[in-house]
């Protein structure tokens, strides 16, 4: 079962991308701290946030409004 630190960043995400891209992301994001959705901690999300910043960045890259508005509410989360 997922955690929550996973849960909120996925909901947050997704409301941007979907949550099949969001999802995509963020489980590329994992890989790189070794950690999965049940296991991601509170150090684990502020190592891969700027990588998560700039994935949904590319994604959002046509709608600026929207890149800032979800920028900020993920560098909150940290």
């Amino acid at each position: 079962m997922a955690n929550v630190f996973y849960t909120r960043l996925v909901t947050t995400v997704s409301a941007y991308l979907g949550n099949e891209r969001a999802v995509a992301v963020i489980g590329r994001q994992l890989v790189r701290c070794q950690a999965t959705s049940d296991s991601i901690t509170a150090e684990d999300l502020r190592s891969i946030m700027a990588n998560v910043v700039g994935a949904t960045t590319l994604h959002l890259a046509p709608d600026k409004a929207k890149q800032q508005e979800l920028t900020e509410k993920l560098k909150a989360m940290v």
